[in-house]
Order: structure tokens, then sequence, then C-alpha cells
């Protein structure tokens, strides 16, 4: 995962954001200038070590979404959210 350097905020670009809320990483319509896009592709890569370092870019930018989401009163939940957080709960049972 690309870590942000010390003391910097990892940056949520708009192509990312648009593949955690929506399952969509087909981002060249809607973002063609965004420099996020070639990351969000590769993490919508379906292999085991991919959907991990997604979950870790998810958790790393929950909360923000989900705030976001919330204040704009968006029904239901973001596509991660619903992707992950059933996965997390199984495992806890």
């Amino acid at each position: 995962m690309n870590r942000p350097k010390r003391g910097q905020k990892p940056v949520l670009f708009d192509s990312l954001r648009q593949y955690l809320e929506t399952g969509n990483y087909k981002t060249r319509e809607t973002h063609p200038s965004c420099p996020g896009r070639a990351m969000t592709f590769r993490l919508a890569y379906p292999s085991q070590r991919m959907r991990d370092e997604l979950k870790g870019v998810w958790l790393l930018h929950r909360d923000q979404i989900m705030s976001e989401w919330k204040a704009a009163g968006r029904k239901g939940v973001p596509w991660a959210e619903k992707e992950f957080s059933e996965k997390l709960n199984r495992k806890e049972r």
C-alpha cells in the first residue's frame, strides 16, 4: 500500500472514492485526469494480496467516507463497507 510520509494525511483521490463507494473501478469517463486512477485500477485486481491491500485502504479512509456519506443523507452504505464489514463480522463470530 502506498503509505503517506510521516506527518502527511493519506490522499483520497476522486477515482478511489468512487471505487470505494460504488465498486466501479472504471473511472476513465468520470475522472479522466485523476492521478489516482492507476492505483484504483491496480487495487481492483481480484487477487488475495490486492483484496488485503484494498481492505487496508478502505480502513484508512473509512471514517472520512462514512461521515461524508451520512452528512449528504445518502441511503445505505458504500460498497466497500458492505464488502468488508460483512467479512469482518463473519470472522469475529
